[in-house]
């Protein structure tokens, strides 16, 4: 009666083993994916970060640019007033 026990709690256990298996092989692949996802993060704001930085540029040359502008036209101003007199 043993024997016949045994056997069958063997393919039973046998069965456990490709489970246990397939589950630490999710469970690896879901470690690395969240790799993958904290890396992808971590890109997103390294790239968020230097997109504020770029638009922080481009609106401090743009104010440039305006200053420049008014520049510009102050001294075309003074020229024509002095080229009137």
């Amino acid at each position: 009666m043993l024997h016949p026990t045994h056997s069958s709690d063997q393919p039973t256990h046998g069965s456990d083993q490709p489970v246990h298996g397939s589950t630490s092989r999710f469970k690896g692949l879901t470690s690395r994916f969240k790799g993958l996802t904290s890396r992808l993060t971590g890109l997103t704001i390294r790239l968020t970060v230097l997109n504020i930085r770029l638009t922080v540029l481009t609106i401090r040359l743009m104010d440039s640019t305006i200053r420049l502008t008014d520049l510009t036209i102050r001294l075309t101003d003074s020229t024509c007033a002095s080229s009137k007199r």
